[in-house]
């Protein structure tokens, strides 16, 4: 036993230590603090609160808002948590961004630079909003990105109100946008109605499932090949459960697995 308590999600900073969300406490005296333990002694090395008394702002550190990402050749780690990006080095945790509206980020494969995404409040004309921070410089910047993208929002009324999650390819030129067509408070915890891929200058969209999550209150969940080919898709609707990929070259989706599923 090295540890025990509520910790979240974790990541390797080094072949001998992790670092880990833990959140401790409830109602206003909520805390969640990031800790790096060393796996040799079995002792924590150094710990970072990230956020305090601030309960209405930290989710379940297993839901959807929460993500850790290691900062190579250093001990520093990226966290999403929600809609907030944080950055946590020499035990410290700055706050890259306070808008509360961030829904996805990554870091490039030198561990130079974070591209983000920002929500808007109504994605029907605004669809997202991309950013990206110089961890050399500690300088942001706004990246050249339309407000509408083909076959994505072209027309307003016929696209989605909310983009609720966006998960960037390994070359960082592409983005996976999970969508929702009605607003609903983000803490319903992932029931998406659409999934896109999007250029990351927003000049052509491709929308690659649709799902109605009135049907039993059902979404998708999709993840990007390492070789930012391939998407593949699990989506549930009324009577079925379904794994599929999809050729982002546009070639034909193949069917993996399907199950039906009872309304249980």
């Amino acid at each position: 036993m090295v540890f025990k308590g509520s910790a979240g999600q974790s990541v390797w900073t080094s072949n001998t230590e992790i670092a880990f969300l833990v959140e401790h406490g409830d109602g206003e005296n909520k805390i969640v603090n990031i800790k790096w333990l060393n796996l040799n002694l079995g002792t924590i090395r150094q710990e970072t609160t990230v956020f305090k008394d601030a309960a209405s702002l930290v989710p379940d550190l297993s839901g959807l808002g929460t993500n850790l990402v290691p900062i190579p050749r250093t001990d520093g780690v990226l966290s999403l948590i929600a809609g907030s990006l944080v950055l946590a080095e020499f035990g410290i945790a700055e706050s890259i961004t306070t808008t509360g509206d961030v829904v996805g980020f990554a870091l490039d494969k030198d561990g130079n630079r974070v591209v983000f995404a920002r929500r808007s409040n109504n994605a029907q004309y605004i669809l997202l909003s991309l950013y990206e921070y110089d961890l050399q410089l500690r300088s942001v910047k706004k990246l050249p990105f339309p407000n509408r993208v083909p076959n994505v929002n072209p027309v307003p009324r016929q696209g989605p109100k909310e983009v609720v999650m966006v998960k960037f390819s390994v070359d960082l030129q592409h983005m996976l946008v999970f969508t929702l067509r009605d607003q609903i408070s983000i803490k319903t915890a992932g029931i998406f109605d659409g999934l896109y891929w999007v250029d990351i200058a927003g000049s052509q969209g491709m929308k690659l499932v649709s799902v109605d999550p009135s049907n039993n209150g059902q979404g998708v969940m999709a993840a990007i090949s390492p070789d930012s080919k391939t998407v593949a898709a699990l989506y549930l609707t009324k009577n079925s459960i379904t794994l599929a990929s999809y050729p982002v070259d546009g070639g034909q989706k193949r069917i993996l697995q399907r199950s039906t599923t009872s309304k249980k």
